[in-house]
C-alpha cells in the first residue's frame, strides 16, 4: 500500500510503499476512502522539520541534556546512532479520514467488513491506503454523509470540544478568532446552537465565507467594536480562539472583546503572554480545549478501547465525532463549501508544495484514493534490499525481527547491524511507516506487518523479539513451533502460564533452538571485570542494586497489562545481574512495594531481596521516586574482603589490595549479547547462560511479585512448582498496576 510520509531531516513529503498493517485486537482495518489535510497543523509540522538541527537543539534543552547522559553512559557511538536513527525517521502525516472497514480485529463486536467509518487520529488516520484505527476513533457514518465529508470528522470534534469548553447557551454572543477549518466549523456549530456570532481573520476570503454561514465576520481592526455592537457594549460571552500564531496579540484581543466574567477558551496554538490587566478587572475565565475531547492522549481510551462512563462524562471525543456526524447527516453543518483543492493520492505531494509556497489561497484540501482494495490488500510485505532469499554464507545467521520500538532502534539494531556474522533478512512491526523506516536504516531485505511472513519464512535463521510485553511468551512459543532460534528482549513471561508454555515449546524442540533473553548487563564490560574480580571468592557474596527508576505517568504502556507493571517489565534485567554475579539462581525471595504517593498513584517502588544457596544474598531497590540527578543505577558488591562499585555505567570502582581500580565504562552489554547469540547460532560456541538458568531468572522475578501480595518470603522452586501462591495472583499483579 502507499502512504504520504514525511521525511523528518529535510521536511520532504513522500508518497512510500509500505506494509499493509495488521488488524489487531481492539480495532479496525479501514480502506480509506478520502482524508483531510490539517493545512494548520501540517504545514507547521512541515516547516519544523525543514528548520537547523542547531534551532531544533535550542527549542529542546532538555532533550541536549539527555542525549549527553546517554553519551555517558553509553558512549559517543550509540549516542550518535540514536540521533541518526531519529534524523531518518518518517513520520506520518494526517489524522482524519473516511473510508469502509476490511478486517475486524477480535474485541470489536459492533462494526463489520464493508461499513462506512469516519476516523480520527494521529498515527491512526492517516494519508495512507490501508489504517488501523482503534474502535473509540471510529465512528459509523450516516447514510446521508458522504465520504468527503466524514473525512472533516476530527476537525469537526476539535471544533466541537472548543464550544463545549465554552458553555454556550442560546442567544449567547461568541466571537470566533480564526476563520481557518477549525474556526468555519465552530462558526456553524455556534449558529446551529443559536449563538450570535462575530469572526475574525486577517484573510478576507475566509470572512465572506463565514458571513454566508450567519456570522458577522470583520477583520481584526473593526473587530472589538463589532462585537461590542453585537452585545449591546457588554462584550461576547466567550471568545473561542482557533487562530494559530506566535503572537500573544491575539489573546490580548480576546481579553479586551470578553465581558465582565466572560470565557476564553484556547483551541488554537498562540502566544501566551496573558496581559493581566484585562484578565483581571474581568475576572476572564480561561480555559483550553484538548483537541477532540475527553479521552484524547489517554492510551486506556484511545488504544485499549475503554469508554468512559456516559453519566460522567457526557461527550467523550468518540461522542463528539458522532455529533458532527449527525449534524451533517442533519444539514445543518455544511463541509463541502469548505473544500478548495482535491488531490488524488498520487499527486499528493503537490498539496504540501502550494501550501509551502503560499500563492494560492487554501482551506479544505481532500485526498481521494483511486486503486481497488484488491490491489492495495495484495502484497503483505515490501522488499527493500532484493536479499532476502540469498543462502547463509558459513558462520552466517540470518535475523528476522519482531518489533522495532525506541529501544530496539537505539539499542538492539545498532548491534545486529554491526554484528559481523549476521544478515538482517525480515522485520515486522505494528505500523507499516515505522516498518519502512527501521527496515531502510538498518538493510533488512524485507519489512511487513505480518509476524507469520518472518516465522514462516525459511530463510530466516533466528528471531530477534522486540515487541511489547504481553506477546513475548506467545511470540516465543511460535518461534519456536517454527524452528527458530529465539533472541528475546526481556522480560521473558508475565505469567506462571506463560513461563511454562515457554519451557515446554523448549522441550518439545529437543535442543534444536537456542533462547537468549536480552538480560544484556550480563555481557557487559562491568560484568567481566567483576567475574574477574571474585572469580574464587571463598565467601558468600553481598549485593546491593539500586536503581532510581524515575517516575512513569499511570498511563504508560509498561503499566498496563501490556507492560505487565515496572518490576515485572523490568526487574528482571537486576535480578539476573545479580544471579550472573552469584553464579546461580535464588532459592529464596523477600519483597515489598510501596503503595501510595502522587508519582506513583499506586506505586511502583520494589524492594526485593534475593537468597542464594551459597547464603549470597542480593538486594535490589527499584525506586521511582527520586530525583533524576541521582543517576539511574548504582551496585555495590562484597566479598572475600573486596569491594566493587558500579555508578551508572560510566564508572567501576574495584576495591582489592592497597590501592584501588577504577574502570571507566560506556557500555551495558547489547553488542556483546548479540555476537554472543550470533556465535552460538552461527558457529555453534557456548552461550554463557544456559536456558535452566534463564527460566530460573523469570520465576524468581514473579516469585518477587508473589512476595509482595503476600507479605512474606518465598521459595522459588514453590511458585514455579504452584505450591505457593496462584497462578490467577501473579496474572493479577502483572495485569492491575495503576487500574
Amino acid at each position: 500500500m502507499r502512504q504520504l510520509l514525511q521525511a523528518y531531516k529535510s521536511g520532504e513529503v513522500v508518497l512510500a510503499e509500505v506494509p499493509v498493517p495488521a488488524v489487531r485486537p481492539g480495532g479496525v482495518l479501514v480502506r480509506t476512502c478520502a482524508s483531510l489535510v490539517s493545512a494548520g497543523t501540517e504545514l507547521s509540522l512541515l516547516r519544523e522539520s525543514q528548520s537547523s538541527l542547531l534551532e531544533r537543539a535550542r527549542r529542546r534543552p532538555e532533550a541536549v541534556k539527555q542525549l549527553i547522559r546517554t553519551a555517558r553512559r553509553e558512549g559517543i557511538q550509540r549516542t550518535l546512532d540514536r540521533v541518526q536513527d531519529r534524523l531518518s525517521d518518517l513520520i506520518a502525516m494526517g489524522y482524519s479520514c473516511s473510508g469502509r472497514v476490511v478486517a475486524v480485529g477480535p474485541g470489536v463486536t459492533d462494526l463489520r467488513v464493508g461499513q462506512a467509518v469516519a476516523c480520527a487520529g494521529v498515527g491512526y488516520a492517516c494519508h495512507g491506503e490501508v489504517n488501523f484505527v482503534p474502535r473509540n476513533l471510529c465512528n459509523p457514518i450516516p447514510e446521508k454523509v458522504g465520504f468527503d465529508e466524514a473525512a472533516f470528522v476530527a476537525l469537526g470534534a476539535i471544533a466541537a470540544q472548543g464550544v463545549r469548553q465554552a458553555e454556550v447557551r442560546f442567544g449567547d454572543v461568541v466571537a470566533v478568532m480564526g476563520l481557518g477549518l477549525v474556526g468555519q466549523i465552530t462558526v456553524q456549530i455556534l449558529i446551529a446552537a443559536g449563538c450570535t456570532v462575530i469572526g475574525t481573520d486577517l484573510m478576507r476570503d475566509k470572512c465572506r465565507l463565514a458571513a454566508e454561514y450567519g456570522a458577522r465576520a470583520v477583520g481584526p481592526g473593526e473587530f472589538a467594536s463589532t462585537v461590542m455592537a453585537a452585545s449591546d457594549g457588554h462584550g461576547a460571552d466567550a471568545v473561542i480562539v482557533t487562530a494559530s500564531s506566535q503572537s500573544s496579540e491575539v489573546i490580548t484581543g480576546a481579553a479586551h472583546a470578553s465581558r465582565m466574567r466572560g470565557k476564553v477558551v484556547i483551541v488554537g496554538a498562540v502566544g501566551m503572554d496573558l496581559p493581566r490587566g484585562p484578565f483581571y478587572s474581568k475576572e476572564l475565565d480561561i480555559r483550553f480545549s484538548m483537541s477532540y475531547g475527553p479521552g484524547r492522549y489517554d492510551p486506556r481510551y484511545e488504544e485499549n478501547g475503554l469508554d468512559y462512563p456516559y453519566d460522567l462524562v457526557r461527550w467523550t471525543e468518540g461522542r463528539n465525532m458522532k455529533a458532527v456526524l449527525d449534524l451533517v447527516a442533519a444539514g445543518k453543518l455544511d463541509l463541502k463549501a469548505l473544500v478548495t483543492h482535491r488531490y488524488s493520492l498520487d499527486d499528493a505531494p503537490d498539496a504540501y508544495a502550494m501550501m509551502s509556497d503560499g500563492a494560492e489561497s487554501y482551506l479544505g484540501i481532500l485526498i481521494s484514493y483511486p486503486r481497488s482494495t484488491e490491489e492495495v490488500l495484495a502484497r503483505q510485505r515490501v522488499d527493500l534490499t532484493g536479499e532476502g532469499t540469498a543462502p547463509a554464507a558459513t558462520g552466517e545467521v540470518r535475523l528476522g525481527m519482531l518489533g522495532a520500538g525506541e529501544y530496539a532502534r537505539a539499542t538492539l539494531l545498532p548491534a545486529m547491524r554491526a554484528c559481523r556474522n549476521a544478515r538482517l533478512v525480515g522485520l515486522a512491526t505494528a505500523t507499516g511507516r515505522s516498518a519502512l523506516t527501521a527496515g531502510k536504516r538498518y538493510g533488512f531485505a524485507y519489512c511487513t506487518c505480518d509476524e507469520s511472513e518472518v516465522l514462516k519464512d525459511p530463510n530466516v535463521d533466528a528471531v530477534v523479539i522486540a515487541t511489547r510485553h504481553d506477546v513475548h511468551a506467545r511470540q516465543v512459543v511460535d518461534a519456536m513451533k517454527a524452528g527458530k532460534h529465539v533472541l528475546v528482549e526481556k522480560p521473558l513471561g508475565l505469567s506462571t502460564d506463560q513461563l511454562r508454555q515457554i519451557e515446554q515449546a523448549y522441550r518439545a524442540a529437543g535442543g534444536r533452538c537456542h533462547l537468549l533473553v536480552g538480560h544484556n548487563r550480563r555481557f557487559s564490560r562491568a560484568m567481566q571485570e567483576l567475574r574477574r574480580l571474585f572469580a574464587h571468592r571463598g565467601t558468600p557474596m553481598v549485593v546491593n542494586y539500586r536503581v532510581n527508576a524515575g517516575g512513569m505517568p499511570a498511563t504508560h504502556w509498561t503499566r498496563s497489562q501490556e507492560g505487565g507493571g515496572r518490576w515485572l517489565g523490568e526487574g528482571s534485567h537486576f535480578v539476573d545481574f545479580a544471579c550472573a554475579l552469584c553464579g546461580d539462581v535464588p532459592t529464596e525471595v523477600f519483597a515489598a512495594r510501596t503503595v501510595g504517593g502522587t508519582a506513583a498513584p499506586r506505586g511502583d517502588s520494589w524492594n526485593v531481596t534475593l537468597r542464594f544457596a551459597d547464603s549470597s544474598v542480593a538486594t535490589i531497590s527499584y525506586c521511582d521516586l527520586g530525583h533524576a540527578a541521582a543517576g539511574k543505577e548504582r551496585c555495590e558488591v562484597f566479598a572475600d574482603g573486596k569491594t566493587a562499585v558500579l555508578d551508572d555505567w560510566e564508572r567501576l570502582e574495584l576495591y582489592e589490595g592497597a590501592k584501588p581500580r577504577t574502570v571507566r565504562l560506556a557500555d551495558k552489554g547489547h553488542d556483546a549479547e548479540v555476537a554472543a547469540f550470533c556465535a552460538t547460532v552461527g558457529e555453534g560456541k557456548p552461550l554463557g547462560v544456559s536456558f535452566d538458568e534463564q527460566l530460573g531468572v523469570a520465576w524468581a522475578t514473579l516469585a518477587a511479585a508473589v512476595s509482595a501480595e503476600q507479605g512474606r518470603s518465598v521459595s522459588v522452586a514453590g511458585v514455579r512448582s504452584g505450591s505457593i501462591g496462584s497462578e490467577q495472583n501473579i496474572v493479577c499483579e502483572a495485569s492491575e498496576v495503576d487500574h
